[in-house]
């Protein structure tokens, strides 16, 4: 029991960790290189563009390395890139000869940047919420290995909320690169130790897990398509409230946590504790909240901003529950957390690029923000509207037991007796 425990708590710890530093990195750079950029509201939207396509890299590698190798060989390959990217990319301070000298696109260059200093340090990050949990379900199969997301995004969620009132304050941003770096070293032992159980395990050079029990829905070929448009479709609103927001006063980066903070904390309701999920008081929430928000006028004052700042972010926290709680909903088995969460990774990267890519092509103005409204609004009433449509199941009762009116009932011994005589014979 206490080896159990220990394991329990080595695979949370580092999966906490990973979380931590996932999205510890995204303010800290975002406001290293903001002012090098004209201090814009796009350095942000572009660094979440880069990162969300970093996680779908890292879960798609991880997606990939599941199903040819066994786990032994997965451990090993994770282990050798845990040291590539810690002796070659680190420290992650970007240098100051990439300080742009004209007034050019800064998209590409910034993409550059994060690519050439953050890049396989934060794909590697990425990887650990779907490898541990598929290993971890390997080594106990009693353990429901998905919960564990929910503890990646706590370490998350603590991670972005720590950002703005610990490490904005306290420390120099060029400090923080350094000490993220050295927190990436720590996270590489843990993880370097996970792999080494997993290695060591009697059951390491298998492939696949064993069946989970029989009360895990099976997973449909419709279901990648729908966790692709739920991932989508919260990560659309996610990057619209923020734009929402950041053009109402200075581009600061407690403007960007904030949204992903309560973004992040959506998930680690919807995968810890998927029972809080109601759709319908959810979705009245969303609609109720979105109209206050879109009727009131700009803010012109603190107080107005305030209030317009708390109704837009009530309005997202409702709006992400629906689309991630529907999405948990839809959850397959263990063996199926690598696809799955490559379809979540593929949906909020597609997401954020109609967001900073295509949208200031199509809109003069910032129309993404109600159009996700209303296509949230409009999936979540499809399906309340379906689920009242669905008939109910008549059941009948023989010898006191229910019973499905399509299942066959055998005839008792008169009825059979009767059945069995020719036509007019007594």
């Amino acid at each position: 029991m206490r080896a159990r425990l220990a394991v329990i708590l080595l695979f949370s710890a580092t999966m906490g960790l990973a979380g931590f530093l996932l999205f510890q990195v995204q303010p800290m750079l975002g406001k290293f290189i903001l002012p090098w950029f004209g201090g814009s509201a796009t350095t942000w939207t572009v660094c979440m563009l880069f990162f969300q396509c970093a996680l779908l890299v890292g879960y798609a590698y991880a997606y990939a390395v599941t199903r040819p190798l066994s786990l032994r060989t997965q451990a090993l390959v994770q282990i050798g890139i845990l040291v590539l990217a810690a002796v070659v990319f680190l420290p992650i301070t970007p240098s100051d000869a990439l300080k742009p000298t004209d007034s050019r696109d800064p998209v590409w260059r910034i993409l550059y940047l994060l690519g050439a200093y953050v890049g396989i340090p934060y794909v590697v990050l990425s990887t650990t919420s779907p490898l541990l949990q598929r290993w971890l379900g390997h080594l106990d199969r009693k353990l429901p290995a998905s919960r564990f997301f929910a503890v990646s995004n706590l370490g998350s969620f603590l991670g972005l909320l720590s950002y703005p009132f610990i490490f904005e304050r306290y420390i120099p941003t060029l400090e923080q690169t350094r000490l993220w770096s050295y927190a990436f070293i720590a996270y590489a032992l843990l993880f370097a130790l996970c792999a080494f159980l997993v290695a060591r395990s009697p059951s390491g050079a298998e492939t696949d897990v064993a069946p989970e029990a029989a009360h895990r829905r099976a997973e449909r070929t419709s279901d990648f398509w729908l966790w692709l448009l739920y991932a989508a479709l919260g990560s659309v609103l996610l990057l619209a409230t923020t734009n929402e927001i950041s053009q109402w006063s200075a581009v600061v980066p407690f403007l960007w946590v904030l949204p992903l903070s309560l973004y992040l904390l959506t998930f680690v309701i919807a995968f810890g504790h998927p029972g809080l999920y109601r759709r319908l008081p959810f979705l009245l929430a969303f609609v109720a909240l979105a109209a206050l928000a879109q009727f009131l006028a700009r803010p012109e004052s603190s107080g107005d901003l305030m209030l317009q700042l708390g109704l837009q972010c009530a309005t997202l926290f409702a709006g992400c529950m629906i689309c991630h709680g529907e999405m948990v909903a839809l959850q397959p088995q263990a063996r199926g957390l690598p696809r799955f969460y490559l379809a979540v990774a593929l949906g909020g990267a597609l997401g954020g690029g109609f967001v900073t890519l295509l949208a200031p092509l199509l809109f003069k103005d910032f129309y993404e923000h109600p159009l996700v409204i209303v296509a949230v609004s409009g999936i979540c009433f499809w399906l309340e509207r379906r689920s009242f449509a669905r008939p109910p199941r008549v059941k009948s009762f023989q010898n006191g037991r229910p019973q499905k009116l399509t299942d066959r009932i055998e005839p008792n011994r008169m009825t059979a007796s009767m059945l069995s005589r020719p036509c007019g014979v007594k």
